[in-house]
């Protein structure tokens, strides 16, 4: 009958790409929650709550969620993801292990627009806008023992 968040800003102001995505996707599941337990109810019952706790009453993700509106959310992430170049704009394959260096090289290797990024701790990023392309040739690449793949990861 009732889904609270005592304390939402944590998810609205995180630090991440889809920050605001994620808390949206938070508050429209608990509204699912509270709707679904509404509609199982006996009947004459009070309508369930969703009850926010923020600093942030004007964030965009608040204001989407009072007028059940998603879409200034969603197309701000968007927008967001083409000009960093995230997917679904790029195709991210992330290597850790210790022969991570030598695979990114060839998984880069002809492919046009292909970006290799250094993340530090064994990890390296092939970044590519040819997301089939790049997904054929990490299809082709010889494994080697140690090697972790990791395609399109959201928490980097």
């Amino acid at each position: 009958d009732l889904v609270a968040f005592a304390d939402l800003d944590p998810e609205l102001l995180a630090p991440r790409v889809g920050a605001s995505a994620g808390a949206l996707a938070l508050l429209a599941r608990a509204a699912r929650l509270v709707g679904q337990s509404r509609a199982l109810g006996a009947a004459g019952r009070a309508p369930g709550r969703l009850v926010l706790q923020t600093r942030q009453p004007e964030h965009p993700v608040v204001r989407a969620a009072l007028l059940a509106d998603p879409t200034p959310v969603t197309d701000a992430d968007t927008a967001g993801r083409r000009e960093v170049g995230l997917p679904p704009f790029t195709c991210r394959v992330v290597l850790h292990g210790p022969p991570s260096d030598e695979a990114a090289g060839s998984l880069a290797e002809r492919l046009e627009d292909a970006r290799v990024v250094p993340l530090g701790a064994g990890r390296v990023e092939v970044r590519s806008s040819d997301r089939e392309a790049l997904l054929d040739r990490l299809a082709a690449l010889r494994r080697p023992a140690g090697l972790v793949v990791a395609v399109d990861p959201d928490d980097d």
